[in-house]
């Protein structure tokens, strides 16, 4: 999710079309850069704040949940996510959602077979804050600014029961809503408010790209 700047400022034509950088901020790092000569990590949605994304999928049962869990890793990685983790094996959704990587570009990464009560510990020990969807939880817009400010973020996306722990563990138990409704979707305005849009104005550099069109499909092709 981060280009590493060395010697110069490289800013690629995705980052000056959505003006992620302003003229000044431009000028300040590459003087940065001059007088130090210190690797500046640059986040291509937010410019010079960092912020890594992980998505915890909870109660994944392969037997019922593999289109919801599928569409949990998709929303995450279109929505600015750096991974997502999954609580229990399934090669099918973890294969169908690396293919996507590999055709559409990015860096997302997937993992299956988590215990998600270590990687909740792991996490949270190692300075990570924990934030939980739910609907019970506190408005998003009362938190979503604090939650921005963090530079590691783990978002907990349950199933049908998610554990008392869960609440217990989070930083924040976070409500998109207090309707019933899809963590697919819960999952997806989150980021959106997290990111404030600009998630969706990402280069990611896939062998494939739709070409916005106002009739019709124009998708370009790539060769790898």
């Amino acid at each position: 999710m981060f280009t590493w700047v060395e010697d110069h400022l490289k800013l690629s034509r995705a980052w000056k079309s959505r003006e992620c950088l302003d003229a000044n901020s431009q000028s300040a790092a590459l003087q940065s850069v001059e007088q130090f000569h210190t690797p500046i990590s640059i986040n291509p949605i937010f410019g010079f704040e960092i912020m890594r994304i992980t998505v915890l999928r909870l109660g994944h049962r392969p037997e019922r949940d593999k289109r919801i869990t599928t569409h949990v890793g998709l929303v995450a990685r279109a929505f600015g996510a750096d991974e997502i983790l999954i609580d229990g094996r399934d090669e099918g959704v973890v294969e169908s959602l690396r293919d996507v990587v590999n055709r559409w570009g990015g860096s997302f990464s997937v993992a299956d077979g988590i215990v998600w009560r270590d990687e909740l510990r792991r996490f949270r020990d190692s300075g990570g804050k924990i934030v939980h969807l739910t609907m019970y939880g506190s408005r998003i817009d009362d938190v979503i600014e604090e939650i921005r400010s963090c530079e590691r973020i783990m978002v907990v996306v349950g199933a049908e029961k998610v554990p008392p722990d869960v609440y217990n563990m989070a930083d924040w138990n976070v409500a998109v809503g207090n309707q019933p409704h899809s963590e697919v979707a819960a999952l997806a305005v989150f980021l959106d408010r997290l990111f404030m849009g600009k998630e969706l104005n990402r280069d990611f550099g896939g062998r494939l790209e739709v070409i916005p069109a106002a009739r019709g499909k124009v998708v370009l092709g790539r060769r790898s």
